[in-house]
């Protein structure tokens, strides 16, 4: 026998298991429900989001392996999968779970979610027409809307391709309850391990049946567990075909096959598994309630604590209609007569479960679940520690989960409304923040810095958690921020040392900075201006780069060890050994250097300045060949064309000047701009021109002719940069509006505007394969862009004042950025896209589980101990230590002890907040509320009525009626007994609030009421109205 536990799958669709080759598990019992949503309509079909999208994928580079090139294919392309297939991108196949009758089950891997999954596909006859199919889908909705509890399988969603849907479920891989009791892992006498289950089981099923759903097929097969023993409600409806079994293995328990087993569901009416289906269930199915699914757990209960069912003994196989038959009219017999060991609580309770009497069995699961846990209590001598889950936790953890899904389905719109309703439940959440950080964030709506922000904010309440500093290390990993991944990740590595998914980004990290590829840092500073940086260029082997600054100099750096090489015009600086260098001194300019640029050969650079002269230098020497004198004004920027023949500068003065830099003449002027030039780039091919100037245009300029070919105008404001990408496609442009604004050379046509900086956009270049673009701004940042979608993928920061320019080196392993600051800074830059992954909230596991419910327990009877002594702040430490216990939080026991504490302690601040409940039953706008003084119920001013709530339970007690207007204004009086209203009628009036009666009108105002006020004694009322007067009453 494997060392693992079999995984089998019952129930559902009927399968035959088979072990699979590759495997050391078999399967497991996975289902769907029944609630129809009308949500679940796809926005544009089946379509899958493309890779320019920027579709979520796990972080690492996108090979062809990982996209799945070699042996993807669309789901509808085939109905049988084979092992290492991978379905529409993101599904590998791992194996077949079993097939049967009524479909196959495949177990996947999702690879962008990285878990294991279940997928169940019906055969195609079974679903042939719409209505089978229709109700195939909402019943497996059902079970999807249940959404995420510890004690129900989950299952995330129905997604269709080539007409056969297919559930996709999480796979579990500690088998089936029934696969536990075959192999004798349970035993009659463990009295502990069982009454546990049970609980587990009533947990699930009372979440179940609080959203409306009865199971109706309670039994071992559809109860799967993980492989640190959490039970889990599978099969929630889903639809069955009468007389196909449930997956059996007869070979390995060496129970014989039969043709008369009646361990099937049968259908039609839905009636169940007779074996441990409930009387009511054969006479009237379909009025049956919860409380037959609390008949069909006793039979359970006997199963586990006796080794048989109450009416047939699981050896020889009954008939279904005898089973029924027993069900009916036989007395269940007493367990003890099979456990004599077993006690008599236990063996009660039981009896209870199986009434037959559907009104004499325990009221509810909640009910039946306090009366096995007080059981736990008396028969083992300790509290039953599992706390039972909270449906208010979990709606966060639910609603994050599904917008996962059905982001995961393509359904963009409903997705993001999902993650804000999470986070209204609760805005704290950390799945739920972070996921929803990244979408905007891929979506191009917002930059890598917000979304850190985000998380930073949540440090107070999530710093205690591994998941906290995974998710920000895998935020700053996406960034290319390697040294700031590292640190991070080794926070959440402290915290929990075996995480496989930390250790794996970590290691990414790591190696990223090893091999020096960090995505973007900073790797060195170019000391020696005085003044601002104002321009620079990379030579085009990337060995050298130039700058021009405001202390009037043009220099040379290598960029290797970012050593001045030399200053232009200075012989007394010059590094170089030349036999052709000239012994005459050449001034250099006599003002701020404003642009410049390196000749393709990389021997000559061009360089403007504001004392109104472009000058031509042999870049070996720094020796000035040649100084342009024609202009009048400050020379703002210039470029030479690719063949290095001809140098072309803009002005101050509104005109573009074209260069023949072998005759230094000035071949012609390009006049258009009704304002400064303050870009200007040669396209690819040379016979054109584009400049960008303060008149808010783009222009594009015939060099031969000089005419202007078209303009580019939009919303866009002065133009302070621009580029041509390398095909010659594209450009981008740089506003003072700090907008970078992506157009179409062709047709001139606006294609994208990236939006991120907060100041003037000075600064853009694109990367040698166009599919990256960087940008420098007046807000000190620079960023890196993707130029297909306009995400920002990453923002650098350590200038201390504008980004005045930007180049990228030609083989785009670093950029070059000037800056206001008078530095110059080479950051090395590796162009690949890394997708953050979605979060999952996930379900807490056994051991870990119980040792913090145990660390709680231990915390809260320490503090309760320090408060009897008077030990204040010992007392706030430890409910400190107990509330940062994730999922403990908000626990009631640990608010009630934090409440006691504070009424003895001093308030030194807000510390968080989070939503406990919303009144929903509206039906009109809520214009004002109030609390009553001993804050046990509110008032809500709703329309023209006053509604009075229960605070706690959100339960609606009565109106008052009487206003013919909006109610705008709500008091109480100190006593609570008296409600003081204001209206849009432009009165007020005053009601006993036990009574409900209006005992007065206050008439006056001329306007309407939109204030009001008691005074603490009860004798005075004050309003406020739009009449521009305040009344004392």
């Amino acid at each position: 026998m494997s060392g693992k536990p079999d995984c089998t799958i019952t129930g559902g669709l009927g399968y035959a298991v088979r072990k699979d080759e590759s495997s050391d598990v078999t399967a497991q019992s996975v289902a769907a429900g029944k609630k129809e949503d009308q949500e679940n309509e796809t926005l544009s079909g089946d379509r899958r989001v493309p890779a320019q999208d920027l579709t979520l994928t796990r972080i690492k580079p996108v090979s062809a392996r990982d996209s799945g090139c070699e042996s993807s294919f669309r789901a509808s392309d085939s109905s049988t999968w084979k092992i290492g297939d991978i379905i529409d991108g993101r599904y590998e196949v791992k194996g077949m779970i079993g097939q049967g009758g009524m479909g196959t089950v495949y177990r996947v891997r999702h690879r962008e979610w990285n878990i294991e999954m279940a997928v169940k596909m019906p055969l195609a006859d079974l679903v042939a027409d719409e209505a089978s199919k229709a109700r195939f889908v909402r019943e497996a909705q059902t079970w999807v809307d249940l959404g995420l509890h510890p004690n129900i399988v989950q299952c995330w969603y129905v997604q269709e391709s080539g007409g056969i849907p297919r559930v996709f479920m999480d796979y579990l891989k500690g088998g089936s309850l029934k696969d536990r009791i075959r192999k004798q892992d349970i035993h009659p006498e463990d009295e502990e391990s069982i009454l546990d289950l049970m609980i587990q089981a009533c947990d699930g099923l009372a979440y179940s049946h609080e959203k409306g759903i009865v199971h109706r097929d309670v039994k071992p097969g559809n109860m799967l567990m993980t492989e640190k023993n959490r039970l889990c409600v599978a099969d929630f409806g889903l639809v069955k075909v009468a007389g196909v079994e449930d997956i059996e293995d007869h070979s390995k328990t060496g129970m014989p096959a039969n043709e008369n087993s009646s361990d099937l569901t049968v259908t039609g009416s839905f009636l169940g598994t007779p074996e441990y289906g409930a009387p009511e269930q054969w006479t009237g199915a379909r009025h049956v309630d919860a409380r037959a699914d609390i008949y069909a757990l006793g039979v359970v209960g006997f199963e586990l604590f006796c080794g048989r069912r109450p009416f047939d003994d699981g050896i020889r196989r009954e008939p279904a209609q005898v089973l029924i038959g027993r069900h009916l009219s036989a007395a269940p017999p007493d367990p003890r007569d099979f456990n004599q060991r077993l006690k008599m609580p236990i063996a009660t309770l039981i009896l209870r479960c199986l009434a037959k009497k559907p009104e004499e069995r325990p009221a509810s699961m909640n009910a039946l679940r306090e009366d096995l846990a007080e059981i736990y209590s008396t028969v083992l001598g300790r509290k039953y520690l599992r706390p039972a889950p909270r449906a208010a936790n979990l709606r966060a953890d639910s609603l994050n989960n599904k917008a996962v899904s059905l982001w995961d389905l393509g359904k963009k719109k409903e997705a993001f409304a999902a993650f804000r309703k999470a986070l209204a439940f609760d805005p704290q959440h950390l799945e739920a923040n972070k996921n929803l950080s990244v979408l905007y964030w891929n979506e191009a709506k917002i930059t890598d810095v917000p979304v850190l922000e985000r998380l930073y904010a949540l440090k107070t309440v999530h710093c205690d958690k591994p998941e906290y500093w995974r998710e920000i290390g895998e935020i700053h990993l996406c960034r290319g921020a390697m040294n700031e991944a590292a640190a991070a990740l080794e926070k959440a590595r402290a915290l929990e040392p075996i995480d496989e998914e930390t250790g794996r980004l970590l290691r990414q990290a790591r190696d990223a900075m090893s091999r020096d590829t960090g995505w973007a840092r900073h790797r060195r500073s170019f000391e020696g201006h005085t003044a601002a940086v104002n321009c620079c260029a990379v030579s085009p082997d990337g060995k050298f780069c130039i700058s021009g600054s405001s202390d009037n100099t043009l220099r040379l750096w290598d960029t290797a060890s970012g050593k001045c090489v030399c200053i232009f015009g200075e012989d007394d600086e010059l590094l170089f050994e030349s036999d052709e260098i000239s012994d005459d001194t050449v001034d250099a300019h006599g003002d701020s250097v404003t642009c410049a640029a390196i000749s393709p050969c990389g021997k000559y650079c061009i360089s403007g300045s504001s004392d109104n002269t472009l000058r031509l230098w042999e870049a070996a020497s720094g020796k000035c060949l040649h100084i342009f004198r024609e202009y009048n004004d400050i020379i703002s920027c210039c470029a030479v064309s690719p063949d290095g023949k001809f140098c072309v500068s803009g002005s101050l003065d509104k005109t573009l000047r074209l260069w023949d830099l072998n005759t230094k003449e000035c071949l012609r002027s390009f006049e258009g701009h009704s304002d400064s030039v303050y870009a200007v780039v040669f396209c690819p091919d040379g016979k054109h021109i584009l400049s960008g100037s303060w008149d808010r245009s783009l222009r594009l300029w015939d060099t031969a002719s000089g005419k202007c070919l078209y303009m580019l105008t939009g919303d866009m404001n002065a133009v302070e940069s621009a580029a041509v990408s390398p095909d010659g496609k594209f450009c981008i442009s740089g506003s003072s509006d700090s907008m970078l604004y992506l157009w179409d050379l062709a047709s001139g046509e606006h294609i994208r505007t990236f939006r991120g900086h907060t100041d003037a956009v000075c600064a853009c270049a694109v990367s040698p394969d166009g599919k990256f673009c960087i940008s420098g701004s007046s807000d000190t940042t620079l960023r890196l862009w993707d130029t297909a979608s306009g995400k920002c993928l990453r923002t650098f920061e350590g200038h201390e004042d504008g980004v005045t320019a930007a180049a990228i080196s030609p083989d785009g392993k670093f950029c070059i950025s000037a800056g206001s600051d008078n530095s110059l800074r080479l950051w090395h830059i590796h162009f690949e896209i890394m997708i953050p992954s979605m979060e999952l909230a996930r379900i807490k596991e056994g051991d870990a589980l119980k040792q913090e419910q145990e660390k709680v327990r231990t915390l809260s009877e320490q503090t309760e101990k320090c408060l009897k002594d008077e030990k204040i702040s010992d007392a706030l430490e430890l409910i400190r230590k107990a509330r940062r216990i994730p999922g403990f939080e908000r626990d009631a026991e640990l608010l009630s002890l934090w409440n006691t504490i504070a009424e003895k302690a001093a308030r030194t601040g807000f510390r968080t907040g989070w939503l406990v409940r919303i009144f929903e039953e509206h039906t009109e706008a809520v214009g004002a509320i109030a609390v009553t003084p001993d804050s046990k119920f509110i008032l809500t001013g709703a329309g023209e009525r006053i509604l009075l709530w229960e605070l706690m339970t959100g339960k609606y007690l009565r109106a008052y009626e009487g206003h013919i207007g909006l109610v705008n204004a709500l008091a109480m009086s100190g006593d609570g007994r008296f409600i003081f209203s204001g209206s849009g009628d432009n009165s007020l009036r005053l009601w006993e609030s036990a009574a409900g009666d209006c005992l007065h009108i206050f008439a006056g105002h001329t306007d309407v009421v939109n204030a009001a006020a008691l005074s603490a004694d009860g004798k005075f009322g004050l309003s406020g109205s739009a009449d521009h007067t305040v009344r004392v009453w």
